[in-house]
């Protein structure tokens, strides 16, 4: 969540302008302190550091035993209050500390800084430094410290009950850490963006004001329908609403928080699912297998990052798997592909981070480019726009869902049916630019059969000067790397970095220190590699692509 606070720029900025003035005096600051406090005399009490967000307590009523047991421990503490002198917080300063500030119905307000186990009120700066009051007995400056600790409870702060609706959708936004009044926007995704770059209360010109929304103690809670046509633009025209990716805007009290949200088309397509498995492919639809067959290897989906942009392995299949396998209608317009259709507005460019979507811009994640010969895009953010989630089963083996929350049983009992029957020749050479290849962890051969040479994988890409690592799976639901891609059965993970290449693969029998074997097209695919083979001499050769 992206976090951009006047609020918080205006009080640094305040902070600041306070430890350049010079200081008060010890008289005089004591006096602007009350020395006794009452319930009757609280408007409000604030908690607040730079970097985290905490509730406030607005409301006294609801909040009286907490505020009661803070006020009781100051009125202690405010007895044992020495003389002004100055204060020592090493390199810490006081905007990235623990702060609790009072303000009193009378306007009057101060603050008290929580370090070191002990309490200050700031006064200023002087000549020798940093100049404030203490808490002497250390003993009651702990207690203070402790109960004013306590209560420092991290806000939610902006919430929304989804970030994928589609039109007609009910969505709910909510806050506990809003002032004021609630301005609450759709905005279209594009880049590069600077925000604010329209006059107040818009942060860009293409933003929708959908609702105003009056806050009370801090809190509200706005549902709304999404609709075509709401909300008005900043000329007074009606918002148009289509799918894409956009943010939902919340200004409230000086602050906005912008939450990325996925609008999608409102057609529920028909369920399907759609495995690649170790060079066949499976296609389920209508509670049948309508197609197996084995394909061209240069178009299985692979686990890969081509992309400087994002160093984590992400989900790439090539236009022909998109097209003739997935369903997505593909078109070529001039070296852009609309996917999709032209009512669904979904371009993309190779190179390019960014795709295009009815004035939006959804982040890929990755960049299109060109593999193996073939043109492969990142999937896994477009794939929410056609309704599917991807599954990875395997080095091999992944299934792709469309409006489907789990595999068809009819495609698990086919995927755990063995292809062919192993037809292995052993003795296979494997060259890595005219060198012939050394293995100690197991030996590489050639499966007839399949039509595949298999390498032992940490042997070959410690021969080719990259690097593997191995990781357990024991991530929870909510890991949002692995969870969302992760099927039934796999134990482990291993991610190949071979210079701007990274590749991913899970595992489903394979645990650490044994061998694990890969087919050696694949690898070579991932890997920006050129392979040929030499059926006559059993020897594969490895070339670094261009």
């Amino acid at each position: 969540m992206l976090r951009k606070s006047l609020h918080k720029i205006k009080k640094m900025f305040f902070v600041v302008m306070v430890l350049l003035l010079i200081g008060l005096s010890a008289a005089s600051a004591a006096e602007s302190l009350p020395n006794q406090l009452s319930l009757e005399q609280v408007e409000r009490v604030d908690f607040s550091r730079a970097d985290t967000a905490y509730l406030s307590f607005p409301d006294v009523e609801n909040d009286r035993e907490k505020i009661l047991s803070l006020l009781n421990m100051y009125n202690q503490a405010f007895k044992t209050i020495g003389p002004e002198g100055p204060v020592d917080f090493g390199a810490d300063i006081p905007f990235f500390m623990n702060e609790v500030s009072i303000c009193l119905k009378d306007g009057q307000s101060f603050s008290i800084y929580l370090y070191d186990q002990g309490i200050y009120y700031i006064t200023g700066y002087q000549e020798d430094g940093l100049h404030g009051f203490q808490v002497t007995n250390q003993a009651l400056g702990k207690k203070f410290y402790d109960l004013a600790m306590s209560l420092f409870v991290p806000a939610r702060e902006v919430t929304l009950d989804c970030r994928e609706f589609k039109l007609g959708d009910q969505v709910t936004v909510s806050s506990d850490h809003a002032r004021g009044e609630a301005l609450i926007f759709l905005m279209p995704t594009y880049s590069p963006c600077t925000i604010p770059s329209a006059p107040d209360p818009y942060p860009i010109p293409e933003a929708i004001l959908l609702d105003r929304v009056p806050v009370e103690h801090d809190c509200f809670s706005h549902t709304f329908t999404l609709k075509e046509e709401m909300g008005k633009k900043m000329d007074g025209s009606p918002g148009q609403i289509r799918p894409g990716e956009w943010q939902l805007v919340v200004s409230s009290g000086g602050g906005s928080t912008f939450l990325p949200v996925f609008i999608l088309p409102p057609e529920i397509p028909t369920p399907r699912a759609v495995a690649y498995d170790g060079g066949r492919v499976l296609v389920w639809q209508e509670g049948k297998i309508q197609f197996n067959a084995q394909i061209h290897p240069n178009d299985q989906p692979l686990l890969i990052n081509n992309s400087k942009f994002n160093s984590s392995p992400i989900t790439y299949i090539s236009l022909s798997f998109l097209g003739q396998y997935l369903g997505v209608p593909v078109e070529n317009a001039g070296g852009k592909f609309i996917l999709g259709g032209p009512e669904l507005g979904l371009t993309v460019e190779p190179d390019r981070k960014y795709a295009r979507m009815n004035g939006t811009m959804p982040y890929l994640s990755g960049i299109m480019g060109k593999n193996g010969g073939v043109w492969r895009l990142p999937w896994e953010e477009l794939a929410r726009f056609f309704s599917y989630q991807v599954k990875w089963l395997g080095p091999e083996k992944v299934v792709f869902l469309r409006n489907q929350k789990s595999i068809p049983d009819e495609m698990l009992s086919e995927l755990n049916k063995p292809q062919f029957n192993s037809d292995i020749v052993q003795g296979v050479k494997i060259s890595l630019a005219g060198e012939n290849t050394i293995y100690s962890s197991g030996k590489p051969y050639f499966d007839r059969s399949a039509g595949k040479v298999m390498v032992p994988l940490r042997d070959t890409i410690a021969a080719l000067g990259g690097k593997l690592v191995w990781y357990p799976i024991d991530y929870d639901n909510n890991d949002p790397l692995h969870s969302r891609r992760l099927g039934a059965g796999v134990i482990s993970y291993m991610e190949v970095t071979l210079g701007n290449h990274v590749w991913g693969l899970y595992q489903g029998t394979e645990k650490n220190g044994s061998t694990t074997m890969v087919q050696l097209r694949q690898l070579a695919l991932a890997l920006g590699y050129q392979l040929t083979w030499d059926s006559q001499n059993m020897q594969a050769n490895l070339v670094a692509g261009k």
